[in-house]
């Protein structure tokens, strides 16, 4: 398990340990006033402060295990549990698989090497990206060809990323060839128009919205070896 895959576990765990507690904490303090005798509230709010305690260690931790969290913005947006948590990044070194920007091309193929490796390449380079133990593989990959598209034409600004944008390829195709014989394509770019699903939207606009730059780059969104 990588280092990203051992953060992503550890961070979910305490995502969710600080949520529940949270919440129960709600509970106890409401539930009394509606439904349980006075005689008996002091016990519910004994429990409700524990919760709250609770919930104050694994933010606190929370925030140790995910930097994101360390940051106070001035409005705070909480992760969704579908987008949450450092996900999706290749196991090998950021130069081994990032691919610049100029040569993104129209048609990038992505050979599937070895078991959850794939490769892209274009001339003389080459760039792997190694997915193992992820589940949605090819999805994180086409994730970060568009993560980077995304910075790349609006600079950066924070209140384009989240948006489908304007590039500079008419359309734009990403083929994966599976060791198994199988092909699957993502279409990323039509009619010069980037196509950003909903749940890579919420992911980015969640991010965004606790980075406190002014500009957003690659390595903000991403947590890269």
């Amino acid at each position: 398990m990588s280092r990203q895959q051992k953060k992503n576990v550890f961070s979910l765990i305490y995502f969710y340990g600080f949520i529940s507690f949270f919440n129960i904490a709600l509970l106890l303090f409401i539930f009394p006033t509606i439904f349980v005798d006075k005689s008996k509230v002091g016990i519910y709010y004994f429990f409700a402060m524990i919760s709250l305690v609770l919930a104050a260690i694994f933010g606190s931790i929370l925030q140790l295990i995910d930097r994101r969290f360390s940051y106070r913005p001035k409005f705070f947006i909480p992760p969704l549990p579908i987008t949450y948590g450092y996900k999706g990044v290749p196991n090998n070194k950021f130069k081994e698989f990032f691919v610049p920007k100029e040569l993104i091309k129209d048609e990038m193929l992505f050979v599937e090497i070895r078991k959850n490796v794939f490769e892209y390449k274009v001339g003389d380079k080459s760039f792997v990206f190694d997915m193992n133990g992820w589940v949605k593989r090819i999805t994180y990959i086409t994730w970060l060809i568009l993560s980077e598209l995304q910075i790349f034409y609006t600079r950066g600004n924070r209140k384009l990323i989240s948006k489908s944008i304007y590039v500079m390829h008419e359309n734009l195709r990403l083929s994966f060839a599976l060791m198994n014989g199988k092909k699957i394509n993502k279409t990323i770019v039509k009619k010069y128009k980037t196509k950003l699903p909903l749940l890579l939207k919420i992911d980015l606009k969640t991010k965004i919205s606790i980075i406190p730059s002014s500009k957003i780059s690659i390595d903000s969104l991403y947590d890269f070896n």
